[in-house]
């Protein structure tokens, strides 16, 4: 599985769009779902490089992939929710700004206020590191600097 998890990226290049709907979504979206960490890991790293082959060819499949994994953002599983910033922050390196602008940063943004400190700890160091921290585009935000601003003056200690 851990194996198959590193290769979504590259299977997404492989695949035309009616293939990876049938195949690669259900199959990113299980392998998000391990119940191996290093798995879920993984899958996370990978979906950038998906999501980025898929633009080439169904701007609208991109769109349906990207609400599958933009639903973790909203989890009831603190685990899931963490994933997505993992997700995002790997996704910016392969993602036209425009699509991650549009598709993955609203939910992103959205996890600075969760109720898990270790949610807005994953997300305030995904923020102040690249390649999320050197995308110029995504700083100059102002939905970024006040997630940025909230998190600096987090309750928990850990986040700030």
């Amino acid at each position: 599985r851990l194996h198959l998890a590193r290769q979504l990226g590259a299977l997404g290049a492989l695949c035309a769009p009616p293939q990876a709907q049938e195949s690669l979504l259900p199959l990113a979206l299980r392998l998000l779902r391990d119940p191996t960490a290093a798995v879920r890991q993984a899958a996370a790293m990978q979906v950038g490089r998906l999501l980025s082959g898929l633009r080439a060819g169904d701007a609208g499949l991109l769109g349906l992939f990207a609400q599958e994994f933009v639903a973790l953002a909203t989890s009831a599983v603190y685990y899931e929710r963490q994933l997505y910033v993992t997700i995002c922050a790997h996704a910016v390196a392969h993602m036209r700004t425009e699509d991650f602008l549009l598709l993955l940063v609203p939910a992103l943004l959205e996890l600075g206020e969760d109720a898990v400190s270790n949610v807005r700890l994953s997300l305030a160091r995904a923020l102040a590191s690249p390649p999320l921290a050197a995308d110029p585009t995504l700083a100059a935000l102002p939905g970024v600097r006040a997630c940025l601003l909230r998190l600096r003056g987090d309750v928990a200690a850990d986040v700030r």
